[in-house]
Parts: structure tokens; sequence; C-alpha cells
């Protein structure tokens, strides 16, 4: 897209996060506290900045698309301690940030192809994953792993980009017409997948398909102890500014929730 041979994508926050570490915020442990975060994050001050270090690349942000929260699966146990991590071996989308989470807790990880995940878990080259309610709904994970910890630790989410060069390149007219088309596309979308998580992970519970434990208060703050130290890794990463922008926002719903 850099060069011009495709005008516009949508990579989840990982992918950029690889190529552009700023973007390393999004997948940080337990920075949305819940949903309402999540949007303030993308309308709000994180998003404005993150699309504004995009322009620095020539190219432009359109929208955040949501897919929803990550939960942890497993074959072997469940996980609610950070000692139930350990020995692990654990699929991971690319991503400094994605990554050491799970080195933190004792596990290792191996980036794997999304489609080739189940098989993956089927096979035991992996016996453990990170992902959202509708992807393991979709892809069956169910099957092939036992066990499933309610944790909410991160976000799944993706970023829409053009190039700017084309954008610029159209009439005014036209791009009128795109942004509106966008921002109805982008509140159907992100609503549509709040909704499927809600209604899928009612399901998976009333067929036990898995064995579904949710993620407790204590046991978050145990998490999050372990992780804390990424955060200084990600003010590396994205710098001062950002981070700000992101503990502001983790702090105004961590206290609005108790926390």
């Amino acid at each position: 897209m850099a060069r011009g041979e495709v005008q516009m994508i949508a990579p989840a926050f990982s992918n950029l996060s690889s190529r552009m570490p700023e973007w390393s915020v999004m997948d940080l442990p337990f920075t949305f506290r819940n949903e309402d975060a999540v949007e303030e994050a993308f309308s709000g001050e994180v998003g404005s900045l993150l699309f504004k270090r995009l322009q620095q690349r020539d190219m432009i942000g359109m929208a955040f698309w949501g897919n929803g929260f990550k939960q942890m699966t497993s074959s072997e146990k469940p996980l609610l301690l950070p000692q139930d991590f350990r020995g692990l071996k654990f699929r991971v989308m690319p991503g400094p940030i994605v990554a050491a989470q799970f080195r933190e807790m004792g596990a290792s990880t191996t980036d794997i192809q999304f489609n080739s995940v189940y098989k993956a878990f089927e096979s035991g080259t992996v016996d453990s994953g990170e992902n959202t309610i509708t992807n393991i709904y979709s892809k069956k994970f169910y099957q092939v792993q036992k066990y499933m910890t309610v944790s909410n630790h991160a976000y799944l989410g993706y970023a829409v980009i053009m190039n700017r060069s084309f954008w610029d390149s159209l009439p005014v007219s036209v791009q009128g017409i795109i942004q509106e088309a966008m921002r109805e596309t982008t509140d159907w979308a992100n609503a549509h997948a709040q909704e499927m998580s809600r209604s899928e992970l009612a399901e998976m519970r009333a067929g036990k398909w898995m064995q579904i434990s949710d993620l407790q208060e204590s046991e978050r703050a145990e998490w999050m102890r372990l992780w804390e130290p990424l955060y200084e890794q990600a003010e590396e990463l994205a710098g001062r500014e950002l981070m700000d922008a992101v503990r502001r926002l983790q702090s105004k719903y961590d206290h609005d929730a108790g926390g």
C-alpha cells in the first residue's frame, strides 16, 4: 500500500505493530476495561494520535473496526493464575507486545497463520491460544480446545487505512461519499461484532462445549502484576505522548469499574 499498488487495507493492530511500533499500544493487555473504553479509544485521543502518525507515512486512517475481546483457551488445563501458563505453547499473532505477554507468564509462543490454527491445535503443535469469541466459535476451536477463560485481556481490532496519494487524487465529492459509507459501515460492523460475541458466548455456555471460567478481579490483578513492565516496553516503542493518552483512558475506566 505504501507503494500505491493497493489503495486500501484493514490489517489487525498486531500486524501493524510489527511494522509501525506505535501501534503496539493497542496490543497491551488490559488497556480496555470494556466496550465503552474501546469505543473511546477509537473515536478519541488514542485513535487520533495513531491516525496522525499514519499521515507521516503517506497513509490516511479511515476507521477502526472491532472484532472483540480476546479470551484464553487451552487443551491442557484452565488458565486462571499466572503459574497455569508455565510450559504451555501458545499460538499468537505477530507483534512484540503480544509475544512478550506470554513470555512473562512462562509460556512459549509460535506465530501461525490463522487458517492453520485449527490443525495446529488438533495436532498438538501448540496447545493454547488467545482468540476472540467469534473466532473461537466460527473456526470451531472448541472442538480442539477443552478450556476457555473469559479474560477480556486484550482487544482484536483493525485499522482501515488508505494510500494518501490515492485519496488526494479523488474529487472532494467522491471523498465525501466514501467517508459517509465508511461511517455507516463502521457503526454497523462494530455493533454487529459486539452482538455476535454476546450471542455466541451464550451459546457456548449453554452447549457446554468447553469448560468456561470467568477471570475474577483478584486473578486479573495477578496477571496485571506480571504484565506491568510491558507498558514501559510499549512506551519505548510508541513514545510518551501515546502512552500518556492510553494511561488516561485506562485510569478513567478502571476508576469507573471500582479498580
